[in-house]
């Protein structure tokens, strides 16, 4: 195995083992040999050594999308990606209007309007060529670029609102509680609502509201037609995306400037209005875990997570009562923090590693998972999963 897979490409990335005996070393692996004279565990040979050349290819491909060699082709890619629309549509608009003379800056900033949806109306495209291109530029920058866009100003934005977000949990903390009395607070009750909303809402709404006034003052001092008044209302009008193009741009420095304001404002917007519904959620998942939390047990409570453990797994007698660990599992199903249908694939994971049927993992299950081939694994789950009485999930 070891000779034949030397021959297999290896991609060079961080943590990717490079050699054929780092995989081997790392796993255990036993080199396969063939025995002369008998090809029927020459063909075996064959099988498993194409076998494993399919599983090393597979490891070291995900191996190298995990790491930070392929994260950063990525973040490049995307980047070269948002380049490439910018380009096309600066030249592209520049170019292809007939009627009037567009300057690359008309262009970047008609690129702009269209990916972030604002749409002044102070220009536009009028032949028949130029609209089509519009149309193209439209569904490839909603659909691809903006979103590019607005993930790179996310994390920029970030570190101020949890700085907001610090400080307002100091001013305005929640009650925590101890339920078991060793000092540490296991959970917290979400504060009256105005202040609730008013927590989670307000680092985002500061953000924004800051970098529209110093935006409209950069345009006063740009657009010598403008007051304070008039370019904190384009700021405001330009960030909701309606754009009525009342208050007209005429130089190319505002152009360029407000180019960048639809970039930044748009983005933060959206990410300000998702939070709403954030908001709205956590709070609700908060009181709900409080709520079960303060619950005492009673017929109803013992009824309800005896019926998720059923439901979890049909096969075993919960007559004796709930476990630990069935507990857990059953009041995150009852939140709502996880669903059915997500744990029963790691039920069924956890019976196929279980080779000896012992319903733990251990060493011996380690021992025989290195040893056995995959046809004896296989034979020994299906007969373990024939003697339990919980086979089927």
């Amino acid at each position: 195995f070891c000779s034949s897979a030397d021959h297999i490409p290896h991609l060079s990335a961080e943590g990717v083992p490079s050699s054929c005996a780092a995989i081997m070393a790392s796993n255990q692996v036993a080199p396969i040999t063939e025995v002369p004279g008998d090809s029927k565990t020459g063909v075996q040979g064959l099988a498993k050594t194409a076998s494993m050349k399919a599983k090393l290819r597979n490891f070291q491909l995900l191996a190298f999308r995990q790491s930070n060699t392929w994260k950063r082709i990525s973040k490049c890619a995307l980047f070269l990606h948002v380049c490439i629309y910018f380009v096309i549509g600066i030249v592209g608009f520049k170019f292809a209007e007939e009627d009037e003379e567009w300057t690359y800056t008309d262009g970047l900033y008609f690129t702009m309007m269209t990916m972030s949806t604002v749409g002044y109306g102070d220009i536009s495209p009028s032949s028949v060529g130029t609209r089509v291109f519009t149309l193209f530029m439209i569904f490839w920058g909603i659909i691809f670029i903006f979103p590019s866009i607005a993930a790179a100003i996310a994390p920029v934005a970030a570190p101020v609102q949890e700085r907001i977000q610090e400080w307002l949990e100091r001013k305005f903390p929640a009650t925590k509680v101890d339920i078991d009395g060793d000092g540490d607070a296991d959970y917290s009750v979400p504060r009256a609502p105005a202040i609730f909303y008013f927590k989670q809402l307000s680092p985002s709404l500061f953000l924004n509201v800051g970098l529209q006034l110093v935006f409209a003052g950069i345009f006063v001092a740009i657009e010598e037609n403008w007051n304070y008044f008039d370019a904190v209302y384009h700021c405001l009008v330009t960030a909701t995306t309606v754009g009525y193009g009342d208050q007209t741009i005429e130089t190319q420095e505002g152009r360029l400037w407000a180019s960048v304001h639809m970039a930044v404002s748009v983005c933060l917007l959206g990410e300000m209005i998702s939070r709403i519904d954030d908001a709205r959620n956590k709070r609700k998942a908060e009181l709900a875990r409080v709520e079960q939390l303060r619950r005492r047990l009673d017929e109803q409570l013992l009824e309800r997570l005896q019926q998720r453990a059923a439901e979890l797994r049909p096969q075993v007698d919960h007559s004796g009562g709930l476990s630990e660990l069935e507990f857990v599992l059953c009041m995150v199903l009852e939140l709502e923090m996880l669903e059915l249908g997500q744990l029963r694939p790691f039920i069924k994971q956890f019976r196929a590693l279980d080779i000896n049927g012992q319903g733990s993992l251990d060493a011996d299950d380690l021992h025989l998972h290195k040893t056995l081939s995959e046809d004896q694994i296989a034979s020994m789950r299906s007969n373990n999963f024939a003697s339990r009485a919980w086979s089927k999930p």
